[in-house]
């Protein structure tokens, strides 16, 4: 009987501690985790750091003599008391929501046609000194405005302000940034430029959201007869880069 008796004894006694332990158990859990949900305000306010507006809402800033003019903007936000804060509230399940999810389908369309037998296109020039055409294309298309897809673009043709005679060719590749030729009917050779030098088509566009994309090529009229190289290559929001893409141009 007595042993009997110990048994119940020492599993009531074992019983009540393991129920102990989980109620401070569950406790602190939950304790814990309301101490942790983020309790933050959520204030936000500028300070263009350029005194006060003008009667129209506009501020002044005064550019300096140098080219560019840097200007601190600062702003404030409501203050959190842990780091974690921060981090628990950067990463939540919207993370995996705006991964983008892209298409990467990337043509051109020269607007000139089809090509010749030897895969040139063919842009008769204007009466003016300089001729603007305009190159499309297309990317596959995206639904929010910060997924448009850049494009960056290069040419084989320059031209320098102030000089009606020439232009400058760059040789063999038009990533080859130190062989330039300035190329003119007389027998002049410029091996410098300063600054001066213009591309034949802008450096970079972006898509619209339905994919679309549109550049402008502005040859000039001293020109004529050669053959210029365009380089093209997409750029998408995931950080996925296309194919180059290589066409050539024939003035006439």
């Amino acid at each position: 009987m007595k042993d009997s008796v110990d048994f119940f004894l020492k599993f009531a006694l074992i019983f009540f501690a393991l129920l102990l332990t989980m109620m401070i158990v569950m406790t602190g859990c939950s304790k814990g985790y309301d101490e942790y949900q983020p309790n933050l305000g959520h204030d936000f306010e500028l300070d263009m750091r350029l005194g006060d507006p003008d009667s129209n809402g506009y501020y002044h800033l005064q550019l300096s003599n140098e080219w560019q003019t840097l200007h601190r903007i600062s702003g404030n936000v409501s203050p959190v008391e842990n780091d974690m804060m921060i981090v628990m509230t950067g990463c939540t399940k919207g993370y995996d929501e705006y991964q983008p999810n892209l298409g990467h389908d990337f043509e051109l369309d020269m607007r000139l046609g089809d090509p010749d037998s030897n895969g040139y296109y063919h842009l008769q020039l204007s009466n003016e000194w300089q001729t603007l055409h305009r190159i499309s294309g297309s990317v596959s298309p995206v639904e929010n405005d910060y997924e448009l897809t850049k494009v960056y673009w290069e040419s084989s043709h320059y031209w320098l302000i102030g000089d009606t005679l020439g232009f400058i060719v760059s040789f063999n590749n038009i990533s080859n940034d130190q062989s330039y030729l300035y190329m003119t009917a007389d027998t002049t050779y410029v091996t410098w430029f300063e600054g001066f030098e213009v591309p034949t088509i802008n450096d970079m566009c972006y898509s619209t959201n339905e994919g679309e994309i549109n550049i402008m090529f502005a040859p000039v009229e001293n020109m004529k007869g050669d053959t210029v190289l365009i380089k093209a290559q997409a750029e998408f929001a995931d950080g996925y880069l296309s194919q180059i893409i290589y066409e050539s141009i024939i003035l006439h």
